[in-house]
């Protein structure tokens, strides 16, 4: 774990986010996901 996170310290890995959202999105972006829609993460944000 420490590794990974040196490596995004680092600006060596690339975590791509494809949609940042709220938590009712949740549902559309796990459907995305299943469907193999974006390539990155989606982020839900507390709040939002």
């Amino acid at each position: 774990m420490r590794e990974v996170l040196a490596l995004i310290a680092e600006g060596t890995l690339d975590l791509p986010v494809t949609e940042v959202g709220a938590l009712a999105q949740a549902p559309d972006h796990h459907d995305a996901l299943a469907e193999g829609r974006g390539s990155g993460k989606y982020v839900v944000r507390p709040g939002a």
